[in-house]
């Protein structure tokens, strides 16, 4: 398998930007450290913003997405089932 040398949004794999880590399951991940901090900068501006308005409507907006996703997963099994039988 031949390996990347950009991540997803363009930005370069050197060893100075690249960011190595264990995911959920169990797997080696790498990203680059602009994509890294990016998230990691977001998720706490989230986390510690004292807008209490914003907090809600970013709790509302992954409630959403996070229905959305189950909806999929069960259409997804319903139609593996029925292609099974």
């Amino acid at each position: 398998m031949k390996h990347r040398t950009h991540c997803k949004r363009g930005h370069k794999f050197t060893a100075a930007n690249e960011i190595w880590f264990i995911d959920v399951n169990g797997k080696d991940q790498r990203t680059c450290r602009k994509c890294y901090n990016h998230r990691r900068n977001v998720s706490y501006k989230i986390k510690y913003r004292s807008d209490e308005e914003f907090r809600k409507k970013e709790k509302a907006r992954v409630a959403a997405l996070r229905e959305k996703r189950i909806k999929q997963c069960v259409s997804s099994v319903s139609v593996e089932n029925a292609t099974a039988t």
